[in-house]
């Protein structure tokens, strides 16, 4: 898995982020953060922009992921929930991108 993390070296940043009530943060979730991690892992290829990134599955809400990337910033990812890889893997799972912290922050503070 070359561009993906390994699933025994998941982790849990040291950022403070405040979760808004709609989403569900997995950082005492150790169980499930492997559940969601295999999801992601199952619906990329490497031709997804996430690809090489190794991202870290650190919340869920309805339908999408919030994760940590090896660079030291984050994204949202709308999961497809299939469990394989789309007909348009360098599409979907669609995925937004924060530079920042804070840029994940406000995201998160708009949604509430």
């Amino acid at each position: 898995m070359n561009g993906l993390i390994e699933l025994g070296n998941l982790y849990f940043p040291d950022s403070q982020v405040r979760w808004p009530e709609s989403w569900w943060s997995l950082e005492n979730e150790a169980n499930f953060q492997l559940r969601f991690q295999e999801l992601l892992h199952s619906e990329l290829s490497s031709q997804h922009p996430l690809w090489g990134l190794k991202p870290v599955v650190l919340a869920k809400n309805m339908d999408e992921l919030i994760v940590h990337l090896s660079d030291g910033n984050f994204a949202v990812v709308h999961i497809i929930g299939s469990g394989k890889v789309d007909q348009f893997p360098e599409k979907y799972p669609s995925t937004y991108f924060f530079k920042s912290l804070d840029e994940l922050q406000s995201y998160l503070d708009d949604e509430a």
